[in-house]
């Protein structure tokens, strides 16, 4: 747990004032168990506002879809059951690593 806690603050007090706009690049940053201070460390803010426009994109294309998909009852659970898959992988992002390969 306490390597998660550095993490984060190392995403904010170090790996970030340093290269603030781009990021250390891929594996610059090392071992990083936090999905969420990886991509500020790899990426930058930049990066993070991409990283964070992407999951905002996905979850806007969903809940239109259930709302566009209301009278079908089979496309509504596929999509609820994608929705709390979803938000499952952000709450486990903010404390560990998340690759989906």
């Amino acid at each position: 747990a306490q390597t998660r806690v550095d993490s984060w603050r190392a995403a904010f007090n170090t790996w970030l004032p340093k290269h603030m706009f781009f990021g250390w690049g891929v594996t610059g940053v090392g071992l990083v168990d936090a999905q969420f201070p990886r991509v500020i460390g790899e990426s930058g803010l930049l990066g993070f506002f991409s990283f964070m426009w992407l999951l905002i994109s996905v979850w806007r294309l969903a809940w239109q879809s259930l709302k566009q998909l209301a009278d079908d009852p089979f496309a509504q659970s596929l999509i609820r059951g994608f929705l709390a898959g979803f938000i499952a992988i952000l709450i486990q992002s903010i404390t560990t690593n998340t690759n989906l390969n």
